[in-house]
């Protein structure tokens, strides 16, 4: 919802609200100030929830400290305010009522309010004061109460107004501020009453409280030490069970030997592990000296084969020398040159071979020879270091699986010892825990918890309490206000009706050309609105609402324009009447004919008596003078000059039976030319087919809704029509909107 619309409402309704607070305001003024007055009676305790929690809770934060406190504090005030504390009170003032003397407070009457005390005389209400004398202890424990004395109890207690509903609407007790103190309050009609109330009920909870305290630790200290006497024999028997088991399965102590199993195995692995490394670098080291052994015999083979070759090459060459001497010998002086050049270059040959011989290796084989005996001497060292590394590994690897062998043993044993070891352990965890609970116990009898003490005693009120007429009758006011507020906004919400714009867009599926805001009803003289006589900031808005609805119509390009609505009385008359005259003041002539036969509003606005001043002349549509119509339209005398009406006698024809054989379609034509516009009024449309029928002669069709009006089921199917049109319907018009100021 609009807040400026919601705003405006209450501006609207202002008086309204205001009379609201003023009659809630002195209402409560009066009803107040003729109740009876009550006086208050006040009494300060300490209840040593500080002082003696401190020292517990000093180790936790700031939030659980408060919280703490205040849970101590709630518990204490809800002790002190349930059923046994307040029947101690209630006891303590029947016997200071019910006693025979002048000091009571109430006093047993016969009225009707008291009908359940009629078979009560004052002997049985005397027996029953004596044995309230005795009746604290069966307060204590009601279970053992005798129940006739109960119901008896409640019966008189409610008829003085003593039972615990009647005191605790009277009694109040809280904390003051962060402090240690509880305030305790009463109020009541007689300031004996709550001075004696107050500082009573003060001595009968210490006294409560002291005896529960002290019947709780004997009962605590009991129970713990008969409970830890029961944990310490569970766990005495399962002690035992678990010592049998070592025993039979031969362990001493699991847990150490299962670590001395796992150091063995540690130590097992890391001397594999050493093992398994040296493996690679000595089949890595044996590869390398394996190529060696083989360059070396390789290199031993080639060099001896060299020295054979050349060794053979000097022999023959030698051989050759030798046998060309004996030639030479033998030969005659000049063939001897050429034996002896031969021999020259076999001498150059041999000495070239002998250097050959002594530049190869074959010199050293002795040398390579040793070099390969060294070699395979450490190709054997290393093949021995590699069996040996490999068959310590295969060693590791047996000793390691037994070792694991032995773990999984001892495992399994340690899995049915661990079922009975925790057993032990939960049964020694819940024993310690008992023996603790016994020493807290002991501790906590020996040093009282939190003892209730009266620091301050009530005193008699002097004065009654004041009744706060002023506060009381402004907060009433204030608060009816609100309310009244409240409701309207609720009414204003939940209201069904398209009271703006933004409403209308959500009832009604139309365009919706513009609206028209409500004026008072002395304002609704249109000459005086439109010549300026009456100018406030409601009318300039209606002018020019209508300005913009104006524009739209001039803007149409229709000649001939049909008003209607869904309902009656939604405001299609006024609103024709005004959309002519705002036409008007843009000099254009503009004819408005009745045609609403049903509800002739316009042309009943012109008497019909001969004497009385017509506002306008109406003329009977009828067979004789329908040819004719062009000639009866007339001008009204407060409206515009270029204004003109034609009217109906009314009846209860629709148009087309009205017009039956007539020309009406020439008849408009004819007013067109002496006209710019011509508007028509038809009758509503969930009520009557007549608009649709006139729609038929219209060039645009207008719809008028009024703001005031909600949507009904009827609506739907005028709704339907008017969107079927199309692009002949012009628009809608909000009618009689509230103005948002």
């Amino acid at each position: 919802m609009d807040i400026r619309y919601f705003l405006s409402i209450l501006r609207r309704r202002f008086w309204i609200i205001l009379l609201v607070m003023i009659i809630a305001a002195l209402t409560t003024y009066l009803l107040v100030g003729r109740m009876a007055d009550k006086y208050k009676a006040d009494a300060i305790l300490s209840t040593g929830i500080i002082d003696n929690t401190t020292f517990k809770i000093e180790n936790l934060n700031a939030f659980m400290q408060e919280f703490v406190t205040k849970t101590k504090f709630s518990n204490k005030i809800k002790t002190m305010t349930n059923p046994t504390s307040i029947s101690l009170l209630t006891r303590r003032l029947l016997l200071h009522d019910l006693s025979e003397n002048d000091s009571r407070f109430r006093v047993l009457t016969s009225g009707e309010e008291e009908s359940s005390l009629m078979d009560f005389d004052q002997e049985s209400i005397s027996n029953f004061a004596v044995e309230l004398e005795n009746y604290r202890d069966s307060m204590l424990h009601p279970k053992d109460t005798d129940r006739e004395h109960q119901l008896n109890f409640k019966r008189i207690s409610r008829a003085l107004g003593y039972d615990r509903e009647s005191i605790l609407k009277n009694l109040e007790i809280k904390r003051i501020g962060e402090t240690d103190y509880l305030s305790v309050e009463f109020i009541s009609e007689n300031p004996e009453l709550s001075y004696f109330t107050v500082n009573t009920f003060c001595d009968e909870i210490i006294e409560y409280f002291r005896n529960e305290q002290l019947s709780k630790e004997n009962e605590g200290v009991s129970f713990f030490r008969q409970d830890a006497r029961t944990k310490k024999m569970r766990f005495d028997s399962l002690t035992k069970i678990v010592n049998d088991f070592r025993f039979g399965a031969g362990i001493s102590d699991i847990d150490e030997e299962t670590k001395n199993i796992v150091s063995q195995i540690k130590e097992l692995e890391f001397r594999r592990e050493n093992h398994n490394l040296k493996i690679p670098a000595l089949k890595e080291n044996l590869r390398k000296i394996e190529f060696d052994i083989k360059r070396t015999a390789g290199k031993n083979a080639n060099s001896y084969a060299d020295f054979v070759t050349l060794n053979s090459k000097i022999d023959r060459i030698n051989k050759d020398i030798k046998r060309l001497e004996d030639k030479i010998s033998r030969s005659p002086g000049q063939t001897n040159k050429s034996l002896e050049k031969k021999q020259s270059n076999l001498i150059k040959e041999r000495e070239k071979l002998s250097e050959r011989l002594s530049n190869s290796g074959a010199k050293n084989l002795d040398e390579v020879k040793r070099e390969n005996e060294k070699l395979r001497d450490q190709k054997r060292k290393m093949q021995f270091e590699l069996e040996e590394a490999e068959n310590a590994v295969k060693s590791l690897d047996r000793e390691l699986r037994k070792k694991k062998g032995k773990k999984v043993n001892i495992a399994s044993n340690d899995a049915e010892l661990g079922v009975i070891q925790q057993q032990w352990e939960v049964a020694k965890e819940e024993y310690l825990e008992a023996t603790g609970r016994v020493k807290k116990a002991q501790l906590e009898s020996r040093k009282p918890e939190a003892e209730l003490e009266i620091i301050e005693y009530a005193e008699i009120p002097e004065k009654p309490e004041s009744k706060n007429l002023a506060i009381m009758s402004a907060f009433s006011g204030v608060a009816s206000g609100i309310l009244a507020t409240l409701i309207i906004f609720l009414f204003s919400f939940f209201d069904n009706s398209s009271n703006s714009p933004y409403r209308f867009s959500q009832n009604y599926d139309l365009p919706l050309s513009g609206h028209i805001n409500r004026i008072k009803k002395k304002n609704m003289n249109l000459n005086s609105i439109f010549n300026g006589a009456v100018s406030s900031k409601t009318v300039e808005a209606f002018k020019e609402n209508l300005r913009k609805i104006r524009y739209i119509v001039e803007t149409s390009g229709a000649k001939t324009i049909l008003v209607t609505s869904n309902k009656a009385q939604e405001g299609k008359s006024f609103f024709l009447l005004s959309l002519a005259y705002s036409l008007s003041l843009g000099n254009r002539k503009v004819l408005v004919i009745d045609t609403n036969i049903r509800n002739n509003s316009l042309s009943k606005l012109a008497n019909l008596g001969q004497d009385a001043v017509p506002f306008i002349r109406p003329t009977r549509i009828t067979n004789n003078n329908i040819n004719h119509l062009s000639t009866l339209p007339v001008h009204a005398g407060n409206l515009p000059n270029n204004v003109d009406i034609l009217g109906n006698f009314g009846g209860d024809m629709s148009p087309n039976e009205a017009l039956a054989g007539k020309d009406f379609v020439r008849l408009l034509y004819d007013y067109q030319q002496k006209y710019d516009y011509i508007l028509l009024e038809g009758p509503a449309l969930n009520e009557y087919a007549d608009s649709k029928e006139l729609s038929l002669y219209a060039d645009k069709v207008v719809g008028v809704f009024a703001a005031q009006s909600s949507k009904v089921a009827a609506d739907e199917e005028s709704i339907g029509f008017l969107n079927s049109l199309g692009e002949k319907y012009l628009g809608s018009v909000l009618n009689r909107v509230d103005r948002l100021d």
